[in-house]
């Protein structure tokens, strides 16, 4: 979502940058050779290579980059992964790698977290995948680990516009962090693009209204990561998934308060990417192939029925319920377009799911709910 109308500003004291609260060693060891670097995504949910692959080879150890908490250790989406959330909020992680560590396991730097396999794509041989990203997995900020190491000098951005310095800390500055009131008036899809991010909490526009929605919880954020996963592996080339990003769903004319959505995943056209790479602006309904909830405490009725509707409305040819109650019978719940008005039902899958289309797709509702608290 995108602010410019009544904004909370204050003024917070100069902290060091978030590259000082965590500074990282190889994973590898002698020092690897990088075989392919990190290509930051613009704009942040588009395709990219939010990592770098390292040279290695097979049954070679793996070591923590820096000291944290082992949060993830096991298959995602068929390859051997091994996340560590370390202070501060940075996330690394590493794939291909058979674990020697478990969830909830905290490890010094430096220490052993498994061995490398082969298999990861690009790789001629065995290398790593290594990636770091601020934040969680649905809305994650990646960066590049090789400017993360303590061997790599720290450069500090003063603000953006102004040149590299790299002696200077910032300097109290003002900067906005949340909505504290709606605007007062029904807003277009062009006003609502126009607005900037707030930090704070995450909206939708519902026929001209600012609605917020609920904040989601870790199990639905760790759900929606692992089913983002599971469909890159199998969607063709053509289309891509993306999490949490507005869609414009073009019900009504540019002129009149529009409606916008956010989705926890969304397959669109590759082109529609292009697109707004070029263009700027939002995903449209039109460029949409599917579009994933994934129901919330606050979110039933909101995601059964209203988001069912104006999905359909919109002309998105598939739609998922992805419900994680209860944990031990996660269900999937598919609706298709058929040319009647709203959304026939397309099947329900209870531990897994299978669909044909849009396209040969299994879904692995055990892999998820087995992760889940």
């Amino acid at each position: 979502m995108r602010w410019t109308l009544v904004l909370l500003v204050f003024l917070v004291c100069a902290a060091p940058a978030r590259g000082d609260a965590v500074r990282l060693e190889w994973p590898l060891r002698p020092r690897p050779a990088v075989l392919r670097t990190f290509d930051a995504p613009t704009p942040n949910w588009t395709p990219g290579h939010r990592g770098v692959d390292l040279a290695g080879a097979p049954d070679q150890p793996v070591y923590a980059a820096g000291a944290g908490t082992v949060v993830y250790a096991g298959p995602l989406a068929r390859r051997p992964v091994v996340a560590i959330e370390h202070p501060g909020g940075l996330h690394t992680s590493y794939e291909p790698v058979r674990a020697s560590v478990r969830v909830g396991q905290r490890v010094v730097a430096g220490a052993t977290i498994g061995v490398l396999v082969a298999g990861h794509p690009g790789c001629a041989g065995a290398c790593l995948h290594w990636g770091a990203m601020w934040g969680p997995a649905s809305r994650g900020d990646y960066v590049d680990p090789l400017g993360l190491l303590a061997s790599t000098p720290i450069r500090l951005k003063r603000w953006v516009g102004e040149a590299w310095d790299t002696t200077k800390v910032p300097e109290r500055k003002p900067i906005v962090t949340a909505l504290v009131e709606p605007p007062g008036r029904l807003l277009t899809i062009a006003e609502y693009t126009q607005l900037g991010e707030d930090d704070r909490y995450r909206w939708e526009l519902q026929e001209g209204n600012l609605v917020m929605s609920p904040s989601p919880s870790p199990d639905h954020m760790l759900a929606s990561y692992v089913l983002c996963e599971q469909l890159k592996t199998q969607l063709p080339d053509e289309v891509v998934v993306i999490q949490d990003v507005d869609i414009d769903l073009q019900l009504d004319r540019g002129d009149q308060p529009g409606t916008s959505r956010r989705p926890d995943l969304v397959v669109v056209k590759r082109s529609a990417v292009e697109r707004v790479r070029a263009e700027g602006g939002l995903l449209r309904a039109s460029e949409a192939v599917l579009v994933v909830e994934i129901v919330s405490p606050g979110s039933r009725r909101t995601d059964c029925v209203i988001k069912r509707a104006e999905y359909a409305d919109a002309g998105i040819p598939y739609y998922w319920i992805v419900d994680l109650e209860p944990t031990d019978a996660m269900s999937l719940r598919a609706f298709r377009k058929t040319g009647e008005p709203g959304y026939a039902d397309g099947g329900k899958g209870i531990h897994s799911y299978r669909a044909e289309m849009p396209y040969p797709l299994t879904i692995d509702l055990e892999a998820i709910s087995g992760l889940l608290t």
